[in-house]
């Protein structure tokens, strides 16, 4: 078990455990019930969250509860400086990252049962704005700078928690469709001959020279939650959501 040294920012890891994942906004719903059954299955666990105090509480209710292999580092994606010290204290501490789990993110506006079926959205410019920030920079961002530390793992891998809500079909921008779906741009020859040059340098054992992504991407989308940030209604627990994404993430571990 890993020796853990509590300070204000983090807890310092002392001696290192075989797979090591950190997962982003988990000190509530499914980012911590994540944490605890993955860390209930021997996973180092590296819990963050914009909010230090909120943090620091999720993790002592998880080693309460036995689990002493959970270490938490204060992050907000939507700072490009929170990133750096986040992705630093990782390369410094374990050396490598196994699984990273994209959990932070926001509605981008307090949501009541009734909007949701009407699939309605506030049309605030901040929150948008905010939302846009977050869901798709601050992710991107993260994800950037944490790749060349999930390229030192021998099975590293990237979960997206993500919504179906983002398929083109549900997008009522005709002009945004269009653009997302561009066949002069995206052409079938062009997806298979990326295909097949992959394959190829797959055979020959090029990945890495020809620098191919060497670990998994998935993207899941869990049912709605009872989240008190976002007002969604309850159709299923973070126990039950959380399931699905350590099968997934287990499953080649």
């Amino acid at each position: 078990m890993a020796e853990v040294l509590p300070t204000r920012r983090h807890f310092f890891i002392t001696k290192p455990l075989l797979c090591n994942m950190f997962v982003t906004g988990a000190n509530k719903g499914i980012g911590l019930e994540i944490c605890r059954q993955l860390a209930s299955k021997g996973v180092l666990v590296v819990l963050t969250a914009r909010d230090e105090e909120r943090g620091l509480e999720a993790v002592k209710s998880l080693r309460v509860s036995g689990f002493s292999d959970v270490v938490f580092h204060q992050l907000d994606v939507m700072d490009e400086l929170s990133i750096a010290s986040f992705a630093n204290f990782i390369r410094n501490q374990f050396g490598r990252l196994d699984i990273l789990v994209n959990n932070a993110g926001i509605a981008g506006t307090e949501i009541k049962e009734d909007d949701w079926k009407k699939l309605r959205f506030g049309d605030e410019d901040a929150s948008l704005s905010n939302c846009l920030r977050t869901n798709y920079y601050g992710i991107k961002h993260l994800t950037e700078a944490l790749i060349p530390i999930l390229e030192r793992s021998n099975s590293a891998r990237i979960v997206n928690v993500s919504s179906s809500l983002g398929k083109l079909k549900y997008i009522p921008s005709e002009k945004t469709k269009k653009i997302l779906g561009d066949v002069d741009v995206l052409t079938e020859e062009k997806v298979e001959e990326l295909v097949e040059e992959f394959l190829e340098d797959f055979k020959n054992d090029l990945l890495e020279t020809k620098r191919w992504p060497t670990f998994f991407q998935l993207i899941l989308c869990p049912r709605p939650l009872k989240m008190p940030t976002q007002g969604f209604w309850r159709r299923s627990t973070p126990k039950s959501q959380s399931m699905q994404f350590v099968l997934v993430l287990l499953a080649r571990t």
